[in-house]
């Protein structure tokens, strides 16, 4: 905020929105929404020292990957640091479906844009983190046919990474 020269008078939820922004650009994996900065601006606001703030909508991206790690930790049970992994790698993916703005309907997916993806993403990187990355496609697609966001299942269509 100081290098941009914004001070505490100024701060609103289009700072927040701006620096959240920032963050992701950069290539930052914490602190990437305004519910991780909650407790903070929890703790500032009875202090007097900002103004209340409404929380900043997140874009659609954001607002699918959030209910997607609460359904990892809360039905799957997965630790947070797992759940965040698979969030992070699943979040170029999520983006390549944004269009307008605006995320386009899971139904138009297909193998050949699953398959696309994958050959397209893990040439080049070390076993472990291709792996990764499949799982993480894999558990994503099963929780968009899971709650109906994708009709066709198709976690079995992701090809495995060679050993």
């Amino acid at each position: 905020m100081s290098a941009e020269g914004v001070g505490l008078a100024d701060f609103s939820e289009q700072v927040i929105g701006r620096y959240l922004t920032d963050r992701r650009a950069a290539g930052h994996v914490q602190y990437l929404s305004v519910k991780a900065l909650r407790p903070l601006l929890n703790y500032l606001e009875p202090l007097g020292v900002l103004p209340a703030v409404e929380p900043v909508p997140l874009d659609p991206v954001e607002e699918l990957l959030g209910r997607y790690r609460d359904y990892l930790l809360g039905e799957r049970g997965l630790g947070p640091d797992t759940a965040r992994g698979y969030v992070d790698w699943m979040r170029v993916f999520v983006r390549t479906r944004v269009r307008g703005g605006e995320i386009v309907d899971w139904a138009g997916l297909s193998v050949a844009d699953v398959n696309r993806y994958v050959l397209a993403t893990c040439p080049g990187r070390a076993t472990g983190p291709a792996k990764l990355i499949v799982t993480s496609l894999r558990s994503l697609l099963g929780w968009l046919h899971l709650t109906g966001q994708l009709s066709t299942p198709l976690a079995d269509a992701v090809p495995s990474v060679a050993g």
